[in-house]
């Protein structure tokens, strides 16, 4: 539901349904990290990267403190290789000017990347209209998503909000 900001906490792990003491455990958790004291406040500004492997559980909430300026962003969900793991949170800014191909996500932070619990790479695409961008890929499938713009894939135009699955490459 909707904290006391107006935005939405989430709950995530992998986790059976709590019992009776296990929920009141958790409403005093609830209780402790509503406390000013235990807030951590993150700003997502354009060409930044969060990841946040939620493992064996975490407490968290999204919103957007602007009245007047609306967030626009890509939210991917990925599983993880493995259950259990432990709780983290990485973020990375990357430039939003030029054109070119960034790695942003990878199993081993290649390249400056933000790390993934999961044999998957991510990456951005910054062309002019015209231009081409070219990425190798480590299989043969990939997934490919228009944030802005206009991409031609064979005979297929795909525009803002688009996706793609890529098969067989």
């Amino acid at each position: 539901g909707r904290d006391a900001d107006g935005g939405f906490r989430f709950t995530h792990a992998d986790a059976p349904r709590l019992t009776g003491p296990q929920q009141e455990a958790m409403a005093l958790i609830e209780e402790i990290a509503n406390d000013p004291a235990f807030h951590v406040a993150r700003d997502f500004r354009p060409g930044d990267v969060q990841r946040m492997s939620a493992g064996t559980g975490v407490f968290h909430s999204e919103f957007n403190p602007s009245k007047t300026h609306p967030v626009r962003l890509l939210q991917i969900w990925i599983m993880p290789e493995r259950k259990g793991l432990t709780p983290e949170y990485e973020q990375k800014s990357f430039p939003v000017s030029g054109t070119g191909v960034t790695l942003l996500v990878s199993p081993s932070g290649d390249s400056g990347s933000v790390r993934v619990h999961q044999d998957v790479s991510l990456y951005r695409a910054v062309v002019s209209r015209g231009e081409r961008a070219t990425v190798k890929l480590a299989r043969p499938y990939g997934y490919v998503q228009v944030t802005a713009g206009e991409l031609k894939i064979g005979d297929k135009t795909l525009t803002d909000g688009d996706g793609a699955e890529i098969t067989g490459v």
